[in-house]
């Protein structure tokens, strides 16, 4: 049984908005190639819970120190930041046993899907991204470190998304590869499109 207040928190976070992008382009991933969206919908829910659990993380006072998300209080200010770290750990483990106990694929392709989502989000992923971010602030960084950024910050966890899709539906690797080529830059653009608006938006 989940406790109480840990359920009200991962509602919280998981219910209240957003564009939803990584799921949906998991599920349109398979869409455009000719596949069942129930097939990959497993995946595209543990992608949207990793997506959360960074935003959570992100959040906090030790990273971002964001108040707000989405218009409401952020996850950190509603219940503590006690409450938002054991959140985003759970919603993360919670991702894979999703895979695991949900997905419906081989063995073999289960195994490829956790490689893609653990690859996009380890020490060489999303956390690698975010590291160089919270190591810059305030200060100026060069193109190449930019890039790097956006790419583990944002671009791998889109491409993840997309090609975890691709390989349930059984993608041939042509298909996959230009699939990969897109997954990141339209993850790229997306991260750059974020950063523009930090500045501008009130």
């Amino acid at each position: 049984n989940v406790p109480g207040r840990l359920r009200e928190a991962l509602e919280y976070t998981l219910l209240d908005g957003g564009k939803r992008l990584r799921p949906v382009l998991c599920l349109a991933t398979a869409k455009s190639i000719g596949c069942n969206i129930e097939k990959v919908m497993p995946t595209a829910c543990a992608i949207e819970y990793i997506h959360t659990y960074s935003l959570i993380h992100d959040d906090l006072p030790a990273i971002d120190n964001d108040d707000l998300r989405r218009g409401k209080p952020s996850c950190h200010k509603k219940f503590g930041e006690d409450i938002a770290i054991l959140t985003g750990d759970a919603l993360f483990a919670e991702s894979f046993n999703i895979i695991l106990k949900y997905q419906k694929s081989p063995p073999g392709i289960k195994l490829e899907v956790l490689d893609e989502i653990i690859s996009a989000v380890g020490a060489t992923g999303m956390v690698a991204g975010q590291i160089v971010d919270v190591s810059s602030t305030g200060k100026r960084i060069t193109k190449k470190d930019l890039e790097y950024m956006h790419l583990n910050k944002t671009s791998k966890l889109i491409s993840a998304a997309i090609r975890t899709s691709a390989i349930i539906c059984e993608a041939n690797h042509d298909i996959l590869n230009s699939l990969s080529i897109y997954g990141k830059n339209i993850g790229l653009v997306f991260q750059i499109i974020d950063d523009i608006l930090d500045i501008t938006s009130s």
